[in-house]
């Protein structure tokens, strides 16, 4: 037989301290009509002495606050597991798909403004004070059918309406001031990009005069996700630019997944293959090619020949000497490049792409890359009447 210790002390009329081994809670009002206030929370008790009716209510705060897993079956928490873990897949891939961000090559490309990182207030909840309250309200109504006192009831029941009235008047103000301080800071974040927008399109509206300036504007304006450099040669109605690629060690190289048994399933990582890590990169690096390539288009209107180079700085096996080795170099016309779908750039592959163009590149089915000789000027001679 397990034994139990529980033990009430009365303070005042009405009001006990009751001290068990969970711990020790407070109850508050007569036979028939308690609050009971502990570390589980407020409990609003009430029942009809000599009848075996009996209400027991969890009204705020505590462990009963949550939701219960009983509420939810398994099959359904593993479903809602395998949820967040695809919108985490879901994020991890939108970043990797750079080349959707592609502009048209005959409008210029838009404004992105920096993200404004302030979060909006919201109102604080006032729900667990409401039911306190209203525990208190029911608390000294039935307290006073039983006592037959109903004019101290009375009295006593304005105390918890009044504490209402309060919280609520609080409340609001306090987040009428937070409202005013989040929104003074976010008209001056507006006002600071609408200017930098209208400098931004200002520059490239001046592009044929000032290619240079256009472009680096346009480039510092496209949030790469991982790191990525940019340098570049305008010679008339052609331009040279040489991509400085992300490495492989830089892109993600785990997935989500959900893992555990029962109810102690959680979304965790795990290790992407091989293969997958470098059919990952790939894409990736092609999709930077395709974006400088269509970004140069959209700025400078007057260009109509593109050659991008794109490098990776790898150690020599003989050596262990870092050096830069060219992955791919490709050249591009106006005419053919506004061929792309860009309405629908979700479902291009810029790995496939770019072989419609004059591509060099030495890469096997498993997406592993051998270095080539970028283009040149004194290869455009001989390429003219290929393209």
């Amino acid at each position: 037989m397990g034994l139990r210790f529980r033990k009430s002390l009365k303070i005042i009329p009405g009001v006990r301290l009751n001290f068990s081994k969970s711990g020790i809670s407070t109850s508050i009002g007569t036979t028939g009509a308690r609050v009971t206030i502990g570390k589980n929370g407020v409990y609003a008790n009430a029942g009809l002495p000599g009848t075996g009716i009996y209400m027991r209510e969890h009204v705020a705060g505590g462990r009963s606050a949550r939701t219960p897993k009983s509420q939810i079956s398994l099959n359904e928490a593993t479903d809602q597991l395998k949820e967040t873990a695809e919108e985490y897949n879901e994020a991890a891939e939108k970043k990797l798909e750079i080349w959707t961000q592609t502009p048209h090559p005959m409008k210029y490309p838009v404004y992105n403004r920096y993200p404004f990182y302030l979060l909006k207030p919201e109102k604080k909840s006032l729900d667990n004070i409401y039911k306190f309250c209203s525990a208190i309200i029911i608390l000294l109504f039935m307290v006073s059918i039983f006592s037959n006192k109903f004019d101290n009831a009375i009295f006593l029941i304005i105390i918890p309406l009044v504490a209402i009235v309060y919280f609520y008047f609080k409340n609001e103000k306090e987040y009428k001031e937070e409202m005013a301080a989040w929104q003074s800071e976010y008209d001056k974040w507006d006002k600071e990009q609408k200017n930098l927008e209208e400098d931004f399109v200002a520059i490239i509206d001046c592009g044929k005069e000032q290619p240079e300036d256009a472009l680096a504007l346009a480039f510092d304006n496209i949030k790469w996700p991982y790191p990525t450099y940019i340098s570049y040669q305008v010679d008339n109605d052609m331009v040279f630019a040489d991509v400085d690629l992300p490495e492989i060690e830089d892109l993600p190289s785990e997935v989500y997944t959900v893992k555990g048994r029962g109810w102690d399933k959680e979304v965790s990582t795990k290790n992407k293959t091989q293969s997958k890590q470098q059919e990952d990169y790939a894409r990736h690096i092609h999709g930077v090619g395709m974006l400088v390539c269509g970004t140069i288009f959209s700025v400078l209107l007057h260009v109509n020949t593109v050659i991008v180079s794109s490098y990776s700085q790898r150690k020599a096996k003989d050596t262990n000497i870092v050096n830069d080795e060219y992955l791919y170099s490709f050249m591009a016309k106006r005419e053919l490049w506004s061929k792309i779908n860009f309405d629908h750039l979700e479902f291009v592959d810029p790995v496939d792409m770019l072989c419609d163009f004059n591509l060099r590149r030495k890469m096997t089915s498993g997406y592993v890359f051998s270095p080539v000789e970028p283009y040149k000027p004194s290869d455009l001679i001989a390429t003219q009447g290929r393209l």
